[in-house]
């Protein structure tokens, strides 16, 4: 069973203590709301294989107990956001295949980050020299 729909039905204000959410393979589409930014203590998030499309927002920089994010083959666009570089925590991090164009020089700020996959994209841009 897959689940559709958008992640603004997410009921994102009564589960402050949520530190998983696994969603991928399913037919999520839009665009990921900025209330995401209340689950503080989320460490595993993967939306992958979704349509989810527009920009990741500024408030993921807010999700500061995240080690792994997996968004990848979806449609998300525009610059990955430098507030991605608040995450000190993370270790992986999955982005291929969307529509990214720029990668953020805040990026050199997470410094355990271990896995880091663009593959796949649209960058219009020279590595950072600090991942390249």
């Amino acid at each position: 069973m897959s689940v559709s729909g958008t992640l603004y039905e997410f009921p994102f204000d009564s589960l402050l203590n949520l530190t998983y959410i696994d969603m991928c393979l399913n037919n999520l589409s839009g665009s990921i709301p900025r209330e995401i930014r209340l689950l503080t203590k989320l460490k595993y998030l993967d939306l992958s294989f979704n349509m989810l499309s527009g920009k990741i927002p500024e408030e993921f920089g807010k999700l500061g107990a995240m080690t792994r994010m997996n968004m990848s083959n979806n449609r998300l666009s525009g610059g990955i956001p430098s507030e991605i570089g608040d995450l000190s925590n993370l270790l992986n991090l999955d982005l291929l295949r969307n529509m990214w164009t720029s990668i953020p020089n805040s990026i050199k700020k997470i410094s355990q980050l271990y896995y880091l996959d663009l593959s796949h994209n649209q960058l219009r841009q020279e590595i950072p020299p600090a991942i390249g």
